[in-house]
């Protein structure tokens, strides 16, 4: 009699740990929009004379639009789902980029990046996370904990891409890249976010 030693299969990578992977990429992405104001501010002010305090104010009113769409990216979420919101946020960082890179008043910067980067923060962070949570039982600040990893990875790549970009073609071009950037690495992604295991 023969004995058939049977090989274990392979284990897959179970669908809410794929959500973690997905949600911590859409992270990087949101960090680029988190960090990327500080790195064009030099760049900027010596363009145009502004002081760095005039610009500030800018990403001062993002925080608050942030804010405030918090509340109610939250229940748009439970109610739909988190596929629209990423989708509408990268689009509109993506927007934000293109027209930052047409500025010439300092109330045109505080308009984009107010309206535009601080509804994408807030459309960005509160869904991703709020999903992530729900894949989980055991194991779900873990989940979390690592999915926010990719916006402290974000920050660490920022920096020197941003720097790379404005000093190979200039800040106006670095934005456009940053716009196509933000449209390719957020829109197909988002497409892959599941409200729940139950849905």
């Amino acid at each position: 009699m023969t004995a058939i030693a049977s090989k274990s299969a392979p284990k897959k990578l179970h669908p809410a740990w794929v959500m973690v992977i997905i949600g911590a990429s859409l992270m990087l992405v949101q960090a680029l929009r988190m960090f990327s104001f500080g790195i064009f501010l030099k760049p900027i002010t010596a363009e145009f004379g502004w002081g760095r305090g005039d610009l500030s104010s800018a990403y001062a009113i993002a925080m608050f639009v942030s804010g405030f769409l918090a509340i109610l990216s939250g229940r748009i979420c439970d109610k739909y789902g988190p596929r629209f919101l990423v989708t509408f946020a990268g689009l509109c960082v993506a927007a934000g980029f293109v027209l930052m890179s047409r500025i010439q008043t300092v109330w045109h910067v505080q308009l984009v990046w107010g309206l535009f980067m601080g509804a994408g923060g807030s459309l960005f962070f509160i869904p991703i996370t709020s999903t992530i949570a729900r894949w989980f039982v055991k194991k779900r600040g873990l989940a979390v904990a690592l999915t926010a990893s990719g916006f402290s990875l974000g920050g660490v790549v920022t920096a020197p891409l941003c720097q790379y970009l404005i000093d190979g073609y200039g800040w106006r071009n670095a934005y456009l890249v940053m716009s196509v950037m933000a449209v390719i690495f957020t829109v197909p992604l988002a497409q892959f976010l599941k409200h729940s295991p139950e849905r």
